[in-house]
């Protein structure tokens, strides 16, 4: 099961028993914080849908939605804008994994992406 990442509660797209966006602003990743708004917008394609806005901010439109994973974990792919713009927190274990692949997303085959998508 794939660890989720960036589905805050008050998004569209969020786990409405997520954390809220709120609790989640002004974290200092220092130098890394390119690395890992590079690595989030790198990751595998899950799943596509429409388009997303700011929520800060509803006359900002961010792009289309992206469901992302680098094989371990999965995020929508608005949580690299709000780490830009916001300075969105992550949990340490994520950044830890990151790092752990030398801030570089897996490239995943598309049978590897296939199995880690859930079926009911």
């Amino acid at each position: 099961m794939l660890k989720r990442v960036g589905f805050y509660r008050e998004l569209r797209h969020g786990d409405s028993k997520g954390e809220t966006i709120h609790n989640q602003l002004d974290d200092d990743l220092g130098d890394n914080k390119e690395l890992v708004i590079k690595y989030l917008s790198g990751g595998n394609i899950l799943a596509a849908s429409g388009v997303v806005g700011d929520f800060f901010n509803p006359t900002i439109k961010v792009g289309g939605l992206r469901i992302l994973t680098d094989g371990v974990w999965v995020w929508p792919s608005d949580l690299s804008y709000y780490l830009q713009n916001y300075s969105t927190k992550l949990p340490q274990d994520f950044l830890l994994h990151v790092e752990s692949n030398n801030w570089e997303i897996p490239l995943l085959s598309e049978e590897e992406i296939i199995a880690l998508i859930p079926y009911s």
